[in-house]
Parts: C-alpha cells; sequence; structure tokens
C-alpha cells in the first residue's frame, strides 16, 4: 500500500502563513532597530571632547551611544532621527565603531 500527499497551493499558502506568525515578533523587533545613516564630524581627537551629531532613524528617549567600547558624554535625543553627542577619549588612535542601543533592548 502506498499513501501520496498531493500539495495544493492552499496548503503551501498555509504553511507560508504559519512561518510567517513564528518569524513577525523577530521581524517587528528588527524593523524598529535604531540606525545609524551619518555621523558629523567623521573624526575628532583620540582626547575627546567632539559634539558629534549622529542621523539616522529608530531613536528612542534615553538611547545610549557607544564610541570604540565607551560611552559617549551628554547624549540627547533630539527626535527618532537625530542625536547629539560629546566623544569620548580613546586610548587607541584610528577609526572606531558608533553604536546606539535604545532603552528597550
Amino acid at each position: 500500500m502506498s499513501i501520496t500527499r498531493r500539495f495544493t497551493l492552499k496548503s503551501f499558502l498555509f504553511s507560508i502563513f504559519l512561518i510567517g506568525l513564528l518569524l513577525a515578533p523577530t521581524l517587528a523587533y528588527a524593523a524598529n532597530a535604531p540606525y545609524i545613516t551619518s555621523i558629523s564630524p567623521s573624526s575628532g581627537p583620540r582626547s575627546g571632547g567632539t559634539f558629534i551629531q549622529i542621523n539616522g532613524s529608530g531613536f528612542q528617549a534615553g538611547a545610549k551611544v557607544v564610541i570604540g567600547g565607551n560611552p559617549a558624554l551628554n547624549v540627547q535625543v533630539v527626535t527618532s532621527a537625530l542625536i547629539f553627542a560629546t566623544t569620548p577619549p580613546s586610548a587607541f588612535p584610528g577609526a572606531a565603531t558608533v553604536r546606539v542601543r535604545n532603552p528597550d533592548g
């Protein structure tokens, strides 16, 4: 005896729907994550103290800015697309990674 199951368009669409339900919370969170589009100025002294403007999207009040692993100073979230901050001192010359972390994670 042989049993064959045929997949129909209806069963295929239902499967895609179930996968979407499982992924929806992850996708919704990623859509709200902070995203940096530009930083001005793009350089400053290792001693820190440079006033910077971070442009992007998804910024929330209370967001933290980390530059080269060190917390930025005087962080002000002006809008969901604009942050002002002051660079911290750095022990190393060269480029530094800039990260924005919202209070919700």
